[in-house]
């Protein structure tokens, strides 16, 4: 099972959203679609569920042309971050609305798809009395119970609060697992913890796609390093702050800018020799204003 993307376009009101994008999905992957704001990951996200129309390229499944396919029978779940359900049925009549419309048999696969998320005797509750995180939950379960082929899931911790939103990617990593799936976000924190690759978007297109490690560890240009959150991202080098250490025979005199406690560390902003400014986070801080450091830099490209 596969899903590939080819040279796909997008023009919306003349406005190119859209241009060459290319990406293939394997049988169990988890791709987690991750940009700034404008960069096109919904929109791609809708052209694969066919919600907008292709100025280029294909979109097929195991090589089965999907474009001329509708929607409703391209097998998809779908999740989106207002969750989209009926205020006014029940659990269970929201979990069941795609099987009644294809008017299969629903209270047993209901039932299956409740337990499943962890809401287990939930069917004949109102959805208006549940939580941020239940609702989500609800969703999840009206996506998974049509046994689609493929999840389509856009922000779809977005309208939950930190907490929780964490407490959850552990259940949606547990579930998105036998499936393929694509999964929109702007949390950089969120993509690393739930994809098993990511595709980094950036002005309509895909500029990369790799594991999160990877990516971490070798974001190859300054944009990159930037967005997925170092900190210290020179020129054509970066510095990831997990890196640095104070130390009595450090290379690096530094001043002591600030240091703010973080939870069992300190994070601590330098000024460098060579005027560059550093942060770093430290679980023993030396006292006084002047220290020494470690650290390594690792190459980039300018871009």
């Amino acid at each position: 099972m596969n899903l590939t993307v080819a040279g796909v376009g997008v023009v919306i009101e003349g406005t190119e959203i859209l241009r060459d994008v290319n990406l293939r999905l394997e049988a169990t992957d988890t791709v987690v679609l991750l940009g700034p704001s404008g960069s096109g990951k919904t929109t791609l996200l809708r052209a694969v569920a066919g919600l907008v129309p292709l100025a280029t390229g294909a979109i097929s499944w195991d090589g089965e042309d999907l474009v001329a396919v509708p929607t409703h029978e391209r097998r998809l779940g779908m999740v989106f971050q207002d969750y989209a359900l009926f205020p006014h049925l029940t659990v269970g009549r929201n979990v069941a609305f795609g099987l009644e419309i294809r008017r299969q048999d629903s209270t047993g696969p209901v039932e299956a798809a409740l337990r499943m998320v962890g809401l287990d005797g939930f069917a004949h509750r109102s959805v208006e009395g549940l939580s941020g995180g239940e609702q989500q939950r609800v969703a999840l379960a009206r996506a998974l119970v049509t046994r689609p082929r493929l999840m389509l899931l856009d922000e779809p911790l977005g309208a939950l609060d930190a907490s929780l939103g964490e407490h959850l990617l552990s259940e949606l990593r547990r579930l998105l697992a036998p499936l393929p799936a694509i999964y929109v976000t702007h949390d950089r924190s969120e993509a690393m913890a739930i994809a098993d690759r990511i595709a980094l978007m950036r002005d309509g297109t895909i500029v990369r796609v790799d594991t999160p490690v990877a990516i971490w560890t070798n974001p190859m240009d300054t944009w990159t390093a930037r967005f997925i959150g170092h900190e210290n991202v020179f020129e054509d080098a970066y510095v990831p702050a997990s890196s640095i250490r104070e130390s009595p025979d450090g290379i690096h005199g530094a001043t002591v800018l600030d240091r703010r406690f973080a939870g069992g560390l300190w994070h601590s902003s330098y000024r460098l020799e060579d005027g560059r400014i550093v942060t770093a986070l430290v679980g023993d801080p030396s006292p006084g204003p002047d220290v020494r450091l470690d650290f390594t830099q690792h190459g980039l490209s300018k871009g």
